[in-house]
C-alpha cells in the first residue's frame, strides 16, 4: 500500500486516466500515480484537481490534505464522519470534566518535556556542555512540578518555561557554522532551522490527525490545547510527545550530516521581518525563507522514510513503524476515554 503521495510542483494539475492519476504542468506529464494504490495525497500550494480526480478521491475515500506552499495546514477533504458515535460522546463527556482534562494535560506536558530532555541527554553524553547540563537540570525541576500543577494555566506556564530552556541550548546541537538558530520563531519561520522545524511539525500533525480520524475521535476537541475555531486541539495534544522524538532529532540529523545546506533555501530580506503579513496571507514572494521545490521533495522523502522506519514500542514489546506508534497512541487515547484504561500513557523516549 502506498501510504502517502506529495505533490509539490507549483502550477501543476492532476488528471485521471484509467487507473492512473497524471500530474501535468504546461501540458506535459511530469509524474504518474497508480490510483489503485493511493492511500493519502498531500497537495502543497497551487495544485489543481480535475473534477474526475476529485470524484475519485471522494468515492475511494482517499485522505486528501491541502497545505500552503510553505507547508502550513489549510484544510482536508473530509469524505465521511466517523460512525463511532459512542467514542465521540465519551470524548465530549470526559473532556468536559475539569479533573480528567487536567490529568490528561499533565501527561501530555510531562511526556513532551521528558522527551525533550532525552534528546539533550543523548547529545550531551559526548558534548559535555555545561549550559546543556544546566538546561537539563532546570527542565527536570519543571517536569517534576507538572504533576503538582493545579490548573491549565499553571501547566501552560511550566510547558513554556521548559520550552524556553530547551530551545535556549538547541543551537548547540547544530554542529555547523553556516546555520544559526537564536530561538524558536514561527508564523512565519524566519530562518532555515525554524523552517525545517515548522515543516516537520506539519508532517507530524498530519500523521497524528490521520490516526485520530482512523480511530474515530474528534480531532477538534482536546484537553491541553484550548478549543478554537479551526484548531484540531486533540491533534495538537497527541503530537506533543512526538515533537522532539520525531521532528527535532531528524532536523538535527539533516543539518549535522549536511543533507540540507543553505543553498536549499530561498531568502527574502524584508526590511522588517516582524511586519510580515499573517501566515495565511504569505506567498513565496513575501515569505522570509522558503525551501526550493526540489529540496522540499528531498526533505519530504526523508521524513516519510523515517515515518516508515521502526522503533521499539514498549506497550507491545516489539519494533513497529513510527506511523504505527502514532496510531497505537491514538487507539490508547480512545481506550482511555471509553474507560478501558485508567489513564492516558504518552510515548516516552528511552535514554
Amino acid at each position: 500500500m502506498m501510504d502517502t503521495v506529495y505533490i509539490v510542483k507549483q502550477g501543476s494539475s492532476i488528471h485521471k486516466a484509467g487507473y492512473r492519476l497524471l500530474v501535468r504542468q504546461g501540458g506535459e506529464v511530469i509524474d504518474e500515480i497508480p490510483a489503485r494504490d493511493l492511500d493519502q495525497i498531500i497537495l502543497l500550494g497551487n495544485v489543481n484537481l480535475s473534477p474526475p480526480v476529485m470524484d475519485h478521491l471522494i468515492r475511494e475515500r482517499i485522505d486528501t490534505v491541502f497545505l500552503s506552499p510553505g507547508g502550513r495546514f489549510r484544510g482536508r477533504l473530509l469524505t465521511q464522519y466517523s460512525k463511532n458515535v459512542e467514542l465521540r460522546r465519551r470524548q465530549y463527556l470526559c473532556f468536559e470534566d475539569a479533573g480528567v482534562r487536567l490529568n490528561f494535560s499533565r501527561a501530555v506536558v510531562s511526556a513532551k518535556v521528558g522527551n525533550q530532555r532525552v534528546l539533550l541527554l543523548r547529545h550531551n553524553r559526548s558534548m559535555k556542555q555545561a549550559s546543556i547540563a544546566t538546561g537539563l537540570g532546570r527542565m527536570r525541576t519543571l517536569a517534576g512540578n507538572v504533576w503538582q500543577a493545579q490548573s491549565q494555566n499553571e501547566l501552560m506556564g511550566l510547558e513554556g518555561m521548559a520550552g524556553r530552556s530547551y530551545f535556549s541550548v538547541f543551537s548547540l546541537l547544530i554542529k555547523r557554522d553556516d546555520f544559526t538558530f537564536t530561538g524558536r520563531n514561527r508564523r512565519p519561520p524566519r530562518d532555515p532551522v525554524n523552517a525545517l522545524l515548522s515543516f516537520g511539525y506539519t508532517i507530524l500533525a498530519n500523521a497524528v490527525e490521520t490516526a485520530v480520524n482512523i480511530v474515530g475521535l474528534d480531532p477538534y476537541l482536546g484537553a491541553f490545547h484550548s478549543v478554537e475555531y479551526g484548531r484540531p486541539s486533540l491533534v495538537c495534544d497527541l503530537m506533543e510527545e512526538f515533537r522532539a522524538f520525531f521532528v527535532d532529532s531528524l532536523v538535527i540529523t539533516l543539518l549535522n550530516k549536511r543533507i540540507v545546506n543553505p543553498d536549499d533555501f530561498v531568502f527574502k530580506h524584508a526590511a522588517d521581518a516582524d511586519a510580515a503579513p499573517p501566515a495565511e496571507e504569505l506567498t513565496d514572494e513575501t515569505r522570509p525563507v522558503s525551501m526550493k521545490p526540489e529540496s522540499l521533495k528531498s526533505i519530504i522523502r526523508i521524513f516519510e522514510q523515517k515515518m516508515a522506519s521502526t522503533v521499539f514500542y514498549e506497550p507491545t514489546g516489539e519494533n513497529i513503524t513510527y506511523r504505527q506508534v502514532i496510531l497505537n497512541q491514538a487507539r490508547q487515547c480512545a481506550r482511555f476515554l471509553l474507560g478501558k484504561e485508567e489513564c492516558y500513557k504518552p510515548f516516552s523516549w528511552s535514554h
